[in-house]
């Protein structure tokens, strides 16, 4: 049995984006368990297993040749090429193309039960398993100081000061303008966004932001995978801002580096979080200013520990066991069992 697992992401600088990092955790997940894999689908497989629907070319290339197909879902809302929802209001859903594929496919994993509920009242009929896209642990090391001293670096920054991180879009449902005024009450505190454009055009909107943006507030593009797990080894803060869901694997890279997560409960899917447990989940940009400002001062409880337990759970190790019990079921089964 030989797995086909494929992304490409559609545009440069993409080393590190979420669509990259689950492609990466998926073989990495195969080679602790001992699942053979291709990245090539010129070679021969046996199943097929995208990030994403992006790359609908090798997906009706995998179901003409009767391979099982699998697609993972809602992991990586953060990133143009991978991402799938689209927000109307207050309830997200899919686009028709994103539909039509989704639907023409052998298997979903999504990663909460909130994200199968979602895809649900979406449209999507095809069969869906709750499973992590899973974390390395053994790539965040908060004792290894030369690994920190990489975004430090860097960016020239002091050692000394407060550093909060967030991830996302470069559009308007990104709370980038929430960012930029919780970091101009903050000129203590350094604030780091990295992210990209949907495309060449950046919302008029979002260039008002960030022409305003105080000396403290730094937008920066995707970076390489090693400044990326620095900064967050260095942040004291993982801030989402978010209006609309964001990418899963960025919240269990936080947890992973023990970087404590403040975030708006629009962008947390309901049940991969628990408030005041893994996380602090605000409702409102008044109560996510006040949490992150009394964590900032030392007045907030950490959560660091119990989410890195959380992220325990969902090792490579242990994603790639499940991952083998789906793939042998389509494979020698013909179904899931």
């Amino acid at each position: 049995m030989r797995i086909l697992i494929y992304f490409e992401p559609k545009r440069r600088n993409q080393k590190i984006y979420e669509g990259v990092r689950v492609r990466k955790s998926l073989k990495g997940a195969c080679e602790l368990n001992g699942i053979s894999y291709t990245s090539d689908p010129r070679e021969s497989y046996d199943i097929a297993h995208f990030v994403g629907v992006r790359d609908e070319e090798v997906i009706n290339e995998a179901l003409l040749k009767k391979a099982p197909v699998i697609i993972s879902a809602l992991m990586c809302e953060n990133d143009p090429d991978a991402a799938m929802l689209v927000q109307k209001g207050e309830v997200p859903t899919l686009a028709p193309r994103t539909l039509r594929i989704l639907n023409r496919v052998t298997l979903i994993i999504v990663p909460t039960e909130d994200g199968r509920i979602i895809l649900k009242h979406a449209g999507v009929e095809t069969p869906i398993r709750v499973l992590s896209e899973g974390v390395n642990l053994s790539r965040f090391d908060p004792t290894n100081e030369l690994e920190k001293q990489i975004f430090l670096r860097y960016y020239h920054l002091e050692k000394s000061r407060k550093l909060v991180v967030s991830v996302g879009v470069y559009d308007k449902e990104a709370g980038l303008h929430d960012l930029v005024n919780i970091a101009r009450k903050r000129p203590d505190s350094e604030f780091y966004f990295f992210g990209r454009k949907k495309g060449w055009f950046m919302p008029r909107v979002v260039r008002r932001v960030l022409k305003v943006a105080p000396k403290n507030c730094h937008f920066q593009p995707i970076v390489d995978d090693d400044v990326y797990r620095s900064a967050l080894l260095n942040a004291n803060v993982f801030f989402v801002p978010s209006y609309v869901k964001a990418g899963t694997v960025s919240f269990l890279d936080a947890m992973a580096a023990k970087c404590q997560i403040i975030a708006r409960e629009s962008a947390v899917y309901a049940d991969m979080l628990t408030n005041k447990k893994e996380a602090h989940i605000c409702k409102t940009t008044s109560e996510c200013e006040k949490k992150l400002g009394s964590f900032l001062d030392g007045k907030l409880e950490s959560t660091v520990d119990a989410a890195y337990e959380l992220a325990q759970t969902v090792d490579l190790k242990k994603v790639g066991m499940a991952l083998k019990d789906i793939y042998d079921s389509l494979y020698y089964f013909g179904g899931l069992s």
